[in-house]
């Protein structure tokens, strides 16, 4: 097995908007943030549970046992 990593640097901003994450908690791939949001007391209680960022400014790499000494190409996200 082939041991692969994407390593990301940037700047991160907390996003608090409520509608962005109602969107993403209702999103069809997230069916299971439903059952979060049902154990929860209120609503702001399920919306506290978690945390949403936005990446800005961001480059990636792509890292390898095998290219652990290489220089490293950063790509623009």
């Amino acid at each position: 097995m082939k041991l692969i990593q994407v390593r990301i640097r940037g700047k991160l901003e907390m996003i608090s908007s409520r509608a962005i994450k109602e969107e993403i908690a209702s999103h069809p791939t997230r069916v299971f943030m439903q059952g979060w949001k049902a154990n929860c007391k209120t609503e702001d209680d399920f919306f506290d549970m978690f945390s949403v960022f936005c990446l800005s400014n961001g480059t990636a790499n792509v890292w390898t046992f095998e290219s652990n000494f290489r220089p490293k190409a950063d790509i623009a996200l």
